[in-house]
């Protein structure tokens, strides 16, 4: 039985940090850094700032990002309308310069780490 249990913990552990890994917007809050690393990752940008305007909503928050694109793209600079939801998966809209660029993806753990980048 002891062994049963022990096995049980073990599970439980790994299935803990495998969600840490890939959604660890579950567990730590989605913040102004992981969101400009994910998106900024996601569109190739130069850099990404971004900053929460509305939080607490029930189904995830709303962001603004501004993110530099590289040089010779044909636009400088994007400012994106997001929703985080509560997984840490985002959904974005151009909200200046207006083009039909949706981009979208999941804040994951290395969004957290910015030495990385």
């Amino acid at each position: 039985m002891s062994r049963l249990l022990a096995i049980a913990i073990a599970l439980l552990a790994l299935a803990a940090i495998a969600l840490l890994v890939v959604r660890p917007a579950r567990v730590i809050e989605a913040n102004a850094a992981s969101l400009a690393s994910s998106i900024g990752d996601e569109t190739d940008a130069r850099t990404a700032r971004c900053e929460e305007v509305q939080s607490g909503r029930a189904n995830g928050s709303a962001w603004r990002c501004e993110v530099v694109e590289p040089a010779g793209s044909g636009q400088a600079t994007r400012t994106y309308a997001i929703h985080v939801d509560e997984w840490g998966c985002w959904d974005a809209s151009v909200s200046a310069p207006a083009n039909r660029t949706r981009p979208s993806a999941c804040i994951w753990l290395l969004d957290y780490v910015e030495f990385l980048d």
